[in-house]
This record gives structure tokens, sequence and C-alpha cells, in this order.
């Protein structure tokens, strides 16, 4: 089994025949050169998605701008999206 770190060796793994992954829609559609190379298959269940989280130390002096952000991303939150702040 192979791990990789980051989306960029995924997809290189994936082209070169090393594996599968599942990648979200956006990143799929930003990578067209390996159309020819990847096979994309949506997922049926509908409960299918990932948690994705803010986190910083509670020490950080930018903690007021992280907050701010947090703020603004629940704000901002795409449909059927619920935030945990």
């Amino acid at each position: 089994m192979r791990h990789a770190t980051s989306l960029e060796t995924l997809w290189h793994m994936i082209a070169a025949g090393e594996g599968y992954s599942l990648l979200p829609a956006l990143a799929v559609a930003a990578r067209p050169e390996f159309s020819d190379l990847v096979t994309c298959e949506a997922l049926d269940d509908q409960r299918a998605g990932r948690d994705i989280a803010l986190v910083w130390r509670q020490a950080d002096p930018r903690s007021a701008a992280f907050n701010d952000l947090a703020g603004f991303l629940a704000t901002h939150a795409p449909a059927g999206v619920v935030p945990a702040i």
C-alpha cells in the first residue's frame, strides 16, 4: 500500500495506475489534463461527505482573526452545510 500526503501526489499516483482515491469534484474540475488518465464516478450515497475543520492553538496571537474567519465561513457556508462553532 502506498500513501500520499498531498492532492498533487494523489493525482499522479492515480494517473500512473498506482491506485484510487476519493477526490472532491472541485479538484477534478481543476485538472482537465488528467481527464484521459483518470476515471471519475459520482457517489450515489447522499450521506457521503467529509468534515473540514479550522483549528488553532488557544495561545496563538492571531486567535481573534481566526475567530473572525470561522464566523465568516459559518455565515457563508453553502446550502445544506451545518457549521459547528
